[in-house]
């Protein structure tokens, strides 16, 4: 009785076993959801291969021109080349669990509204990147990676205070519009970061590498700046900006209103160190030394 017993008992184990394993394999095989070529709502089950609608669990290929329709989430996902995830005249959020690779183009409707694509893992683009707003709300590490002639365009913000961004490879950020750093930090990480027409704020930028700014009207404001950093561009700046280590200025620095820029190291101007001509009045607070190569005319130093 007692043999028969045990017999029974590994039978059983080995039917759960074999059930948990097969449930798995099940789950694996469904765990990839793919559009159709012919694109069409997120939320119609006639957008996918298999007719079901991906939930936060699943990781997403887009294959054909898909529209955002409602806010959704998923866990990864990818655009392919020549295709397209856009909103869908609505303003939605699509949530992205873990990291979201673009071949293809991330976009904005034509229209007035704003759609959001929020991470939390790695962004990797390859394409056109030109959603209303992207979100970085990891709790931990994200990275950053474009290639070569890319650029991440639309507002960005950090939203979580553990947030740590570095980038993966060389990054430029344009749209004229304005990155919210939110008290967080960016890492260049050994890499190149350029802005066109883009202005960050409120947080810090860890960097011993050069910083290119093509900036006309986009002001910067409250950043940290940590690291012997080479600017590059016009560097417009507002209130509240700091450096930390050794700021090499290779183009032109101009204050947008009366501020104080401090410099908590030292400072080689190779280009203009200038006073805005609205007769704003500008302090230059230098803790270090100064080494001047060319035109020093701000308010104050």
């Amino acid at each position: 009785m007692k043999t028969n017993f045990t017999l029974n008992s590994k039978k059983l184990l080995l039917a759960i076993v074999t059930s948990f394993f097969i449930t798995l394999s099940s789950k694996s095989v469904a765990q990839t959801i793919t559009s159709t070529t012919s694109g069409g709502l997120w939320s119609s089950a006639s957008t996918w291969i298999g007719g079901v609608v991906p939930t936060s669990t699943n990781d997403v290929v887009i294959n054909g021109t898909v529209f955002i329709n409602n806010s959704v989430s998923c866990r990864n996902i990818t655009i392919n080349a020549g295709d397209t995830l856009v909103d869908y005249n609505t303003s939605a959020v699509l949530t992205v669990l873990g990291n979201i690779t673009n071949n293809g183009v991330v976009g904005r409707n034509v229209s007035n509204y704003y759609n959001e694509i929020d991470v939390k893992g790695n962004i990797e683009n390859n394409g056109i990147w030109k959603p209303y707003k992207t979100t970085l709300s990891g709790v931990s590490m994200q990275f950053l990676q474009q290639s070569a002639g890319k650029r991440f365009e639309g507002v960005w913000a950090i939203t979580d205070t553990n947030s740590f961004v570095k980038l993966n490879s060389n990054v430029v950020f344009g749209g004229n519009e304005n990155f919210d750093l939110n008290n967080d930090t960016l890492h260049t990480n050994g890499y190149n970061l350029q802005v066109d027409e883009m202005g960050f704020y409120d947080g810090t930028i860890i960097s011993d590498d050069t910083i290119y700014i093509k900036n006309k009207t986009k002001i910067w404001s409250y950043v940290s700046f940590i690291g012997n950093i080479k600017l590059t561009g016009v560097f417009n700046y507002s209130d509240g900006n700091v450096f930390i280590g050794t700021l090499t200025n290779q183009d032109t620095l101009i204050n947008r209103v009366s501020n104080v820029l401090t410099i908590k190291g030292n400072i080689i101007n190779n280009g203009y160190v200038l006073r805005d001509p609205s007769d704003y009045s500008n302090v230059i607070d230098v803790k270090g030394n100064i080494e001047n190569n060319g035109i020093w005319k701000p308010y104050k130093t």
